[in-house]
C-alpha cells in the first residue's frame, strides 16, 4: 500500500475514534478552510453553480457553494465515524421517514431492491 493511502487510512481510523459531534465541528471547519482556500474545488463549484443556476444572484450562489463544501467536508469526517462503529450504533443514528417500512418489508421478504441514493454519504449502511 502506498504511504499516502496508508496515512489516510490511519487518519480515518483516528478520526473514527472521536465523538460524532466533534467530527461534525471538524468537518465544518475543514469545509470553511476549503471554501477560503480558493483551490480547485471551490473554483469548480462556483463555476458549475454559475452555469447551472444563472438565475441566482452571485451572493446566493456563493452561499450555496460555501454550504456545499462544508457539507462535503462533514460527510468525509462523519464517514470515519460510520466506518469505525458497529452496525447497531450506526443504525441508532438513522432518521427515516414513513417509506422505511416499505424498504424493511422488501428486505424481510427477500425481494431485490434498487436504492437511488446520492453518491456522497454513508449509503452503504443500507447493505
Amino acid at each position: 500500500m502506498d504511504w499516502r493511502a496508508r496515512g489516510l487510512w490511519w487518519l480515518l481510523r483516528g478520526f473514527g475514534l472521536l465523538p460524532l459531534a466533534m467530527l461534525r465541528v471538524m468537518g465544518t471547519l475543514l469545509g470553511l478552510l476549503w471554501w477560503r482556500s480558493n483551490s480547485r474545488g471551490p473554483r469548480v463549484v462556483r463555476t458549475n453553480l454559475a452555469l447551472c443556476l444563472p438565475e441566482l444572484s452571485a451572493a446566493e450562489r456563493g452561499q450555496l457553494a460555501r454550504d456545499s463544501l462544508i457539507e462535503t467536508a462533514r460527510s468525509a469526517t462523519e464517514l470515519a465515524w460510520v466506518w469505525s462503529r458497529t452496525l447497531p450504533t450506526v443504525l441508532g443514528k438513522l432518521r427515516v421517514d414513513g417509506s422505511a417500512e416499505l424498504f424493511l418489508q422488501a428486505r424481510r421478504e427477500g425481494r431485490a431492491l434498487i436504492v437511488a441514493a446520492p453518491h456522497l454519504g454513508a449509503w452503504e449502511v443500507l447493505n
